[in-house]
């Protein structure tokens, strides 16, 4: 009865490993744009027509414009966070036209990018994706096609203090619709030094996405703020340029994310699922049988600050899986 039933956590998910996170004061952002961001601290550097609050659909509108000086529509994070913390960020994103080879001599793709920055880094003029200068970083690039043998793709990266790459985490022959919505998420792991992307479109799960790690020489990263980055393609080593517009929405960063470890198992003639809860959120369990459509079990469940018991006591006969969403009170 039970054969098909399994403990699935998508997005809040972590491996159970030792911590290896430094104490920090717990971080939670979160940006709607129901009203006017400026008005919670949110402020644009460099061009400032390429980022537009939409009072009327409550979101973003951005236009990544790499002719245009290196701009972000950015947030302090009220903190630094280091490689020694568990975090993550994500977003709503949705392309309404994008143009790759905009520049004359620069004929190839170019990122859009949502990004962790250092500050004072990122506005240093020397501090140039194009040109290959851009230490403390941790980004979602989404690179379209230009044509030719190397296809669109996504690279979530990480780059140290001293302008060290993360390895891995690029999924080539990925390529994001216009008008489709997609929802992105990135989870740092402290303990295995793992870089997660998850993304979804129209809010069924999309393709599955490389992991980027931190290698052994890497060092570390400083990042304090929370942006949307529009990149310059001067002094090009990639040869790339890029005009997109589009929207963004439901900006979020968490430090250290709600739910720290995982556990699931058949109990009693049911289902149970066991969290590290967090007292300042709330936990719901939902099943689904298709990863399609999902439903709650039960009410949400305040978190504890300890283990918290999460149980279906009548699963589907034909079995099922299990996520667990935190929720902000």
């Amino acid at each position: 009865m039970f054969g098909k039933i399994r403990y699935l956590m998508l997005a809040l998910i972590s491996a159970a490993l030792p911590s290896r996170a430094a104490a920090l004061p717990d971080i939670y952002l979160a940006e709607n744009f129901s009203t006017a961001p400026e008005n919670r601290g949110w402020q644009t550097h460099g061009s400032a027509s390429l980022f537009a609050w939409n009072a009327t659909n409550h979101n973003l509108e951005v236009t990544w414009d790499s002719a245009q000086p290196t701009s972000y529509f950015h947030l302090p994070l009220g903190a630094t966070i280091t490689s020694t913390n568990d975090f993550m960020f994500g977003f709503d994103l949705r392309l309404r036209d994008v143009a790759v080879g905009t520049t004359p001599g620069n004929p190839w793709s170019f990122q859009l990018a949502a990004s962790l920055l250092n500050f004072t880094n990122a506005t240093n003029p020397a501090f140039s994706r194009a040109a290959g200068y851009f230490p403390n970083v941790v980004e979602f690039n989404f690179f379209p096609y230009a044509g030719g043998i190397y296809g669109p793709g996504i690279y979530a990266t990480a780059i140290s203090s001293a302008g060290d790459f993360s390895g891995g985490g690029f999924t080539e022959w990925i390529d994001l619709d216009t008008n489709a919505l997609y929802h992105v998420e990135l989870r740092f792991f402290a303990a295995n030094r793992r870089l997660v992307t998850r993304l979804t479109r129209d809010g069924q799960p999309a393709w599955p996405l490389n992991e980027a790690w931190l290698p052994e020489n890497f060092g570390d990263f400083q990042v304090d703020t929370l942006a949307v980055s529009s990149y310059n393609d001067a002094v090009p080593w990639e040869g790339g340029s890029v005009l997109a517009h589009g929207t963004v929405d439901n900006l979020f960063f968490i430090s250290p994310p709600p739910v720290a470890t995982q556990a699931g198992r058949v109990s009693g003639g049911g289902w149970e699922t066991v969290v590290a809860s967090r007292l300042d959120w709330n936990y719901q369990l939902q099943r689904s049988t298709d990863f399609k459509a999902w439903g709650n079990v039960g009410a949400a469940v305040p978190g504890t600050g300890i283990g918290l018991s999460l149980k279906d006591l009548a699963p589907p006969a034909g079995g099922g899986f299990y996520r667990v969403q935190a929720l902000r009170p």
